[in-house]
């Protein structure tokens, strides 16, 4: 407080002005909070100057840090009012002022006026024992000020000398006045024309609870309207402010709802780009390894040719007899029809396979299995017709042995070629094996192939998930998208079938060839055969020792076709562990599958949740509204009640002011009759 006790000297000093010292130990008292109350300057009683509430008033209007003003009986003047109360019209701490007991009149009603007009923060003023009612003019600038007044909730006229014409004018600003929450007009004189605009004053206040009329001359009747009016304003009030209490809460739950669902949405996003993020890894591994096994196609579709081109020079280099070349003519026929036969099948089956494909998307899965075992199929015909050629081979190797036997003299060139066809037999056996890689790898590519569509795919349902307006024309868009890729999963699919075609049909046109040279072998073989035939009487001497060779040749065959037979096993065995390792991967995209379905569940039992709640909130306000309703209406029915008691205050208003007439004109006539 020693700034305000500065302040209130530097002004006292700039306008020559003496300062009271009775007002200066005052304000040296407020820095002791344990004898006055901090932030009330109290001068009751003190008797102040005009100087002094000039320099009052100046140190007051910056704003230094007092709430309550307390200027009891201090026998103020209407200027001393008039400039205190200027410079209290900028101040916005102080929320009481206590002018009781000063004697205020004309100017001081004009000034505070003017002071309501201006000054919103101040929420008490206490003007007891006053003058203010006995000018009108003055007083209705006071209402005035009143009625533009923001701030005010507590007003004390008490004893201010108020008529029937001063209580019209406050309860035209009452009307206007937004704030005011407490009136106190005890012990004036408004008289039941002052009363009643009162009461109507109140009755169409919003914010008003407390209103004192006693000691003002009123009936019973009107001051029960009065005190009624005030306790239905007070019981509206609390139920606004219940009203708005539980519309805060609603609110407050709905935000929490919002926040909720906003950090949920915010933990699927989440969870999505980081689903996103683990699928475009898997597809460039995917793509780096089909790069890989596309780079190993290459090679051992060039170790391929190569071996076949060893063939070719192996077969063209050999010299075959005539029982041979019929053999081999016989097996090169039975081939060639099982190849035709295994073509056509495998036509069929593209056929077939593409009529399936036409399916919907939810046989996709199956049609996928019947493929792959249906290729396992063909593998194993494949797999049968290469055992028979070996078989074939085989024979011919073992007809190769008899002319060997015949040919004593080429024994050591038949055994060189006899070990040319193992190494050649064991190429071929590698060959097969590669072969068989092969198929295994391009159905690991078509299985990639189907993998990236199950990729897509997902990609589009967490699409979906993130889509809230325009659902439907992604939708659309996304169908689109999963029609092209159905396309081009299928041009995929015949580029593989046109590619094995091409294949087969490479392998048969070899075939083709091979047949070609052997009839050019043939004519050879027929003049070697004439040549030979000559030596065949020789040979006959020895075919009771080749017979013998024979059977020995015979169980090695034998034993050569067992081992052949548990290779062909392990194949199998090979085949079927490929298919259970492709059955566990398209049992583990279903059950990736039935995840997405369960979070897209979720999705939809949180939506429904969320939409429940909000038709719940609906309810809660649409009976919230009913109760206002009805509130509404039993206010328009009290409001009816009160106009018809108004209907009968005035009708006894006006019976008693006709026995008062009458009174008084007897009392008129009585009074003259002496006379006459």
């Amino acid at each position: 407080m020693e700034d305000f006790r500065g302040a209130y000297l530097r002004i006292c000093k700039e306008n020559y002005i003496e300062p009271q010292e009775s007002v200066l130990e005052r304000i040296q008292s407020l820095a002791h909070p344990d004898i006055i109350s901090p932030g009330v300057l109290d001068l009751t009683s003190y008797t102040l100057t005009i100087g002094t509430c000039c320099a009052l008033g100046k140190a007051l209007s910056h704003d230094i840090g007092f709430s309550e003003m307390l200027l009891t009986d201090c026998m103020l003047n209407e200027e001393g009012v008039k400039v205190l109360l200027s410079g209290l019209c900028i101040n916005t701490s102080l929320e009481r002022l206590d002018l009781r007991g000063n004697n205020l009149s004309q100017g001081s009603a004009n000034a505070l006026g003017h002071f309501l007009k201006e000054n919103h923060t101040l929420k008490c003023l206490c003007l007891e024992w006053n003058n203010l009612g006995v000018w009108e003019a003055s007083f209705r600038t006071f209402c005035e000020g009143l009625a533009t007044n923001t701030g005010l909730e507590s007003l004390d006229l008490r004893n201010n000398q108020l008529n029937y014409v001063g209580a019209q004018e406050l309860a035209l600003a009452l009307q206007s006045n937004k704030t005011l929450r407490s009136l106190d007009v005890r012990w004036n004189n408004i008289g039941l024309v002052g009363g009643k605009a009162l009461n109507n004053a109140v009755q169409h206040s919003q914010t008003l609870v407390k209103c004192e009329v006693t000691g003002n001359n009123l009936p019973q009747e009107l001051s029960n309207s009065i005190e009624q009016s005030v306790l239905f304003n007070e019981d509206r009030q609390l139920h606004d402010s219940m009203n708005r209490s539980r519309t805060k809460i609603l609110a407050q739950e709905i935000n929490e709802l919002k926040h909720s669902k906003r950090k949920q949405m915010v933990e699927y996003e989440t969870e999505m780009e980081q689903s996103r993020a683990e699928l475009s890894t898997t597809k460039k591994s995917s793509l780096r390894k089909i790069g890989q096994l596309q780079n190993a196609l290459q090679e051992n579709k060039s170790g391929l040719n190569a071996l076949r081109a060893k063939l070719d020079m192996t077969e063209a280099s050999l010299a075959l007899a005539h029982q041979k070349a019929q053999d081999q003519e016989k097996l090169i026929e039975l081939s060639r029809k099982e190849t035709s036969d295994v073509v056509k099948n495998y036509e069929a089956q593209l056929r077939k396979e593409r009529e399936d494909r036409a399916a919907t998307e939810d046989r996709l899965r199956m049609e996928l299995t019947d493929k792959q075992e249906k290729l396992f199929s063909l593998e194993g015909e494949f797999a049968d017709a290469e055992s028979k050629i070996k078989n074939q081979q085989h024979s011919i190797n073992s007809l190769k042995e008899n002319v060997t036997q015949l040919k004593s003299d080429n024994r050591h060139t038949i055994n060189t070629a006899d070990q040319r066809l193992d190494e050649e037999r064991r190429r071929q056996q590698q060959a097969l094996q590669d072969q068989a890689n092969l198929h295994q790898k391009m159905m690991e590519v078509a299985k990639t192939e189907w993998d990236d569509t199950e990729r897509a795919l997902r990609k589009r349902i967490s699409e979906l998930q993130h889509t809230n307006v325009d659902l439907e024309e992604q939708l659309s868009t996304q169908n689109a998208n999963l029609i092209a890729e159905r396309s081009n999963s299928d041009e995929a699919l015949r580029r593989l079938r046109s590619q094995l075609q091409e294949e087969h049909q490479i392998s048969i046109n070899q075939l083709n060839e091979r047949l070609r040279l052997s009839s050019t072998e043939k004519g050879d073989l027929q003049k070697q055969v004439a040549s030979l035939s000559s030596e065949v009487t020789d040979a006959q001497a020895m075919r009771s020792a080749t017979t013998v060779e024979t059977e020995g040749l015979r169980r090695t065959i034998q034993s050569l076709q067992q081992q052949l037979a548990s290779k062909d096993a392990d194949m199998v065995a090979e085949v079927g562990r490929v298919r259970t390792d492709m059955q566990r991967r398209v049992n583990q995209l279903e059950e990736e599958c039935m995840q997405h379905s369960t979070l897209r569940e979720k999705i939809v039992e949180l939506e429904t949740k969320l939409g429940d709640q909000a038709g719940h909130n609906r309810e809660i306000i649409e009976e919230k509204n009913k109760e206002i309703e009805k509130l509404s209406e039993n206010l328009r029915r009290i409001e009816q009640e009160i106009d018809r008691m108004r209907e009968d205050e005035a009708q006894r208003a006006a019976v008693l002011q006709s026995a008062i007439m009458n009174y008084v004109q007897g009392s008129k006539f009585r009074t003259h009759s002496p006379q006459i």
